[in-house]
């Protein structure tokens, strides 16, 4: 057998035949010495009870650096019925940038080696080639790779707002006979994925991620979905445009003088999802002792291990958040056309069969306690005097000179509604029917403030 100082002329080693794998146990760490002949030999411990079996580090076979990731996002109208999955790996050698980042760079990695040791390494390497033609390939090593997994998928938040897409009247002026008509009630609508990062300092992952969301109630609710792939760490946006509503048409009958409408309305959805990464170091350190250290040049070790025997952290956390904006529902609804017929401010007096709301503003130290305004229908109007109402179009209502909190105060009707709201305070708008709202007692200026129609 020739001597690794014939095998090796590069270095002068004068290396005595030795078993081929060698053992040791110290610290709680397993090493492995690297020599000719495949006998394993465990020296004696100076505390016996220290001594645990280590699990074989002889060759390894790598695993392939090409895996992929894949981001699964159902977006539905509630959380019940939407989810997100994530899965899969990515993985790559180790590069310069990411030893850094774990702190094993050549200084950091022999003083770690050094520490249970007892002598730091002549060498420390996390990958090949090396010298000696290729530790990691003459002893079957596995190369140290930067492994990225996912750590959770989660959905932070689903909101959703009832939004009238558009609308087709009907209307038979006729006296005496009765028509029939036809309309096509649609509307384009995108829906959106936008992808934000916390950081990707510190790795360099250049694998795609391949992401599939879909879409429930889109359309004429049916599903919709698109998918697209980004580099990992990429922001940008994607969008898809589709047509909702009733693309056969809507066709109808009306008697003389009747009017309705084809309401298309859907869900306007909002969601918000959060995937956290997780980077890690797995592989093995080989080092070279010139001279030698116990008998041996050439060792490794478990790089996890001994980062962990040092209070190195072998963890990187990394946030994708994702905003998917979205229709849901979308659905076309026959109703009779809505006009405001009538419409009454009432200071006192109540309007017999009428529908009231109370325009009270408590801040304000006049008589506004006993105001209201009052239709003979049924319209769904509000009155808030602390913000506009989710979930319904509302329209300020204030008189820029009276301090007494008007700067909040909201007239509101469905977002259905077919009503549009004008307010005034500077007299009634013209071509709109407009009703008064004035408090008499109060002297701040109501006397020209309107709410029209």
């Amino acid at each position: 057998m020739k001597s690794l100082s014939t095998r090796f002329p590069r270095r002068s080693f004068d290396v005595p035949p030795v078993p081929r794998s060698f053992r040791v146990l110290a610290f709680g760490l397993s090493f492995v010495a690297m020599s000719c002949s495949p006998e394993v030999v465990a020296p004696e411990a100076s505390n016996p009870d220290t001594v645990k079996e280590a699990p074989s580090t002889t060759a390894t076979t790598e695993q392939p650096l090409e895996l992929g990731l894949t981001v699964n996002i159902l977006a539905g109208p509630d959380a019940q019925s939407s989810r997100v999955t994530a899965s899969g790996t990515l993985m790559h050698l180790v590069t310069d940038l990411e030893r850094q980042t774990f702190g094993v760079t050549d200084a950091p990695l022999k003083n770690a080696i050094g520490s249970f040791m007892g002598r730091n390494p002549e060498d420390a390497y996390v990958r090949g080639p090396t010298p000696w033609d290729d530790l990691y390939t003459v002893y079957g090593l596995e190369q140290t790779k930067a492994v990225l997994t996912v750590k959770s998928a989660q959905i932070l938040e689903i909101t959703s707002q009832p939004t009238v897409l558009n609308r087709v009247e009907f209307i038979n002026e006729s006296t005496r006979f009765p028509a029939t008509y036809h309309a096509d009630v649609t509307q384009d609508v995108s829906n959106t994925v936008e992808t934000n990062w916390n950081s990707t300092h510190g790795v360099e992952f250049t694998q795609t991620v391949s992401y599939k969301v879909e879409f429930l109630g889109s359309g004429g609710g049916g599903e919709t979905s698109f998918g697209y792939s980004y580099q990992w760490g990429q922001g940008g946006s994607e969008s898809k445009t589709y047509t909702v509503g009733s693309s056969q048409g809507v066709s109808l009958e009306l008697p003389p003088l009747a009017a309705v409408e084809a309401v298309l309305s859907a869900s306007r959805g909002t969601m918000r999802v959060r995937i956290k990464y997780n980077v890690s170091l797995q592989g093995m350190t080989a080092v070279n002792y010139n001279p030698r250290h116990r008998d041996h040049h050439f060792w490794w070790f478990n790089l996890a291990e001994v980062m962990a025997y040092t209070g190195k952290s072998n963890a990187r956390e990394y946030t994708e958040d994702l905003e998917i904006g979205y229709f849901a529902n979308a659905k076309v609804v026959i109703r009779d056309i809505e006009d405001v017929d009538a419409i009454y401010f009432s200071y006192g007096q109540s309007v017999p069969g009428g529908h009231c709301i109370s325009l009270n503003e408590p801040a304000d130290p006049y008589t506004w306690w006993d105001n209201s305004l009052c239709t003979p229908t049924d319209y769904g109007f509000r009155f808030s005097y602390a913000g506009p109402i989710a979930g319904m179009r509302c329209t300020l209502m204030n008189e820029p000179t009276d301090p007494h909190g008007w700067g909040d105060n909201y007239f509101c009707v469905p977002q259905e509604s077919r009503i549009m709201p004008v307010w005034s305070h500077t007299g009634p708008v013209a071509n709109k029917r407009c009703v008064s709202v004035d408090e008499g007692s109060d002297p701040h200026g109501w006397g020209d403030n309107y709410l029209c129609f």
